[in-house]
């Protein structure tokens, strides 16, 4: 629910970045495809869009954005640790995988991103490996 505060975030952490905004729903599955195989880095939220985690390269990083308030329960690993099937598909392709936890986020309703929390976790988690990709 706050988008426009996150994108502002990465942008400042990351301002050597070419960022996009990228809606999967506004795209056709070809065009889903050829972005996330271009991209070196996807920050996104989780959701079956992420499922386009299959086309990435290995090399790559897909850094999720996990629901983790106290009423998300649809699995503790993932609500609780950031391990999903996302993490699970990113292993097996040999991309990078990074889970940023959002205490107020819910499955079922969204929620916000605490942006100087995720700034944060973008200058220790994510800068770091941004050097290392492709």
């Amino acid at each position: 629910q706050n988008y426009d505060k996150v994108l502002k975030a990465i942008r400042e952490v990351l301002p050597f970045a070419a960022v996009c905004s990228f809606r999967a729903e506004e795209h056709t599955v070809a065009s889903q495809a050829a972005h996330f195989e271009a991209a070196d880095v996807v920050i996104g939220a989780i959701g079956a869009a992420l499922a386009n985690a299959i086309f990435m390269s290995p090399g790559t990083l897909l850094v999720a954005l996990h629901p983790s308030h106290p009423a998300t329960s649809f699995s503790v690993y993932s609500s609780r640790c950031g391990q999903s099937y996302f993490w699970h598909m990113a292993h097996q392709l040999g991309v990078e995988y990074r889970a940023f936890l959002c205490p107020r986020m819910r499955v079922d309703m969204g929620g916000v991103v605490d942006t100087v929390d995720f700034s944060r976790f973008l200058s220790a988690e994510v800068m770091p490996l941004i050097s290392e990709v492709r």
